[in-house]
Parts: structure tokens; C-alpha cells; sequence
């Protein structure tokens, strides 16, 4: 028991000790590692209100105008909600950035590389993102394109036209994001061949259905020239 005493105190000693010495070792680290994240939520902060001012200053519902999409962004108040949604993007990944910084910095090197390759993901989802709002923003130009163009033959129609315009703009915007995604890409490409189809077959009954008492107007009238058309005269041997 004397003997044994001794060298349970000596071992735990030496156990706090190298635990201390560890300690200390680590600490520059540790210190390091919550500086980097502390200066990640300062500027996350400030990123979210620079973000939030700048969407602010692009007024899209008046750009937008008065087209069927701008009176929906106005009527459903999106600038708020969209503001609010990109200064918490812009936050959480500079966040989200710091934060990989600060787990290398912790020597957690397997939870960096894990936050790292999903990190990778991100370009695929900004690019959907832009997508999206490239076709929601050209949806709006061009129903205003189709209403001008065709409210001199028929403003009622015009109408229609461009919303349908538009609202195809849209869902092809969206069909492609999705794809962009990564997500389900045969299914997606069915369902983007099948509505071109559906397009296609929507216009061409439309035109034919539309069309036909013009089509019947331009070969009546035909018809009237060529009968009333006097015939050429013979020449007399």
C-alpha cells in the first residue's frame, strides 16, 4: 500500500499537469478562434443592413410598374419580406464562413471539411436564385411589350396575352432553377418538354381557332378579285 499510493498521486499529477500544459497550449487558439467569430457576427451585421438598404434603394414594385406582376409584388408586400430574406442570406453565410474559419483554427478539421462540402452546394443555389429572378423580372417587360404591342387591335386581348406571356416566363424560370438544382433532372425535363408542348398545342389552337374568320375574310376576298377579274382578250389571227 505505501508503494502504491506514491505512484496513484504521482500519476495524477502528471495527468492534471499535462492537462494544463495542453490547456495552455490550446489557449492561443481558443482566444484566436472566438475573435475570428466575433468579427463574423460584426460583419454579418453590418452586411445584413447594407443588403437590406440596398434592395430598398432598386424600388422593384416600380420598376415592375403596373404589369400584372408588379400590382402582385405591391399587393402582397414582397419588398419587406424580400429584404428580409436577403439580409438574413448575406448573414448567415458570412456567419457560416467565419464560423468553417474558426473550426480550422479549433484544429476541427473533420466538421470544417464536412461545413466545406456543403459550402460547395451554394454556387448551384445562387445560380438558381439569379435564374428565378432574371425570368421574374423579364416576365414583367414582357407583358408590358405584349400589351402595347397588341392594345391597338384588341386591348381586351392584349390583356390576356401578356399575362399569359408573362406567366409562362415564370414557370420556365422556374422549371430551369429547379434543374439547376440538380434536383430530379429527368422528371424535370419531362415536365419541360411536356409544357413547351402544351404551349405549342395552346397557340396553335389558338391561332387556328382565332384566326379562321380571317383566314375565311382573306380568301373571300380573293376569290371576289379573280371572278371579277376581267378575262385577257384573244388575239385575232
Amino acid at each position: 500500500m505505501e508503494t502504491t499510493a506514491p505512484s496513484l498521486s504521482t500519476a495524477l499529477a502528471t495527468g492534471l499537469v499535462n492537462l494544463l500544459d495542453a490547456l495552455i497550449q490550446f489557449l492561443p487558439q481558443l482566444i484566436l478562434g472566438f475573435i475570428v467569430l466575433g468579427l463574423g457576427i460584426i460583419l454579418a451585421k453590418w452586411a445584413k443592413i447594407l443588403i437590406v438598404r440596398g434592395i430598398k434603394s432598386l424600388r422593384l414594385g416600380e420598376v415592375l410598374g403596373t404589369t400584372s406582376l408588379g400590382k402582385f409584388y405591391q399587393a402582397s408586400h414582397l419588398e419587406p419580406k424580400l429584404e428580409a430574406l436577403a439580409g438574413e442570406v448575406s448573414r448567415w453565410l458570412i456567419l457560416y464562413l467565419f464560423l468553417i474559419s474558426a473550426l480550422d483554427i479549433f484544429g476541427l478539421d473533420d466538421i470544417a471539411e464536412l461545413l466545406k462540402n456543403l459550402l460547395n452546394y451554394l454556387p448551384n443555389l445562387l445560380s438558381a436564385l439569379i435564374i428565378f429572378l432574371i425570368g421574374f423580372f423579364a416576365a414583367g417587360f414582357i407583358e408590358q411589350l405584349v400589351k402595347n404591342v397588341l392594345a391597338p387591335i384588341d386591348l381586351s386581348s392584349a390583356r390576356l396575352a401578356g399575362k399569359v406571356a408573362s406567366y409562362t416566363i415564370v414557370i420556365f424560370a422556374l422549371i430551369i432553377a429547379v434543374g439547376e438544382l440538380g434536383i430530379a433532372k429527368e422528371y424535370i425535363l419531362i415536365l419541360f418538354s411536356g409544357f413547351v408542348a402544351l404551349i405549342v398545342l395552346a397557340l396553335g389552337l389558338a391561332f387556328g381557332l382565332g384566326a379562321k374568320d380571317l383566314v375565311a375574310q382573306v380568301l373571300n376576298r380573293w376569290y371576289h378579285q379573280v371572278s371579277l377579274k376581267p378575262l385577257p382578250k384573244k388575239k385575232s389571227a
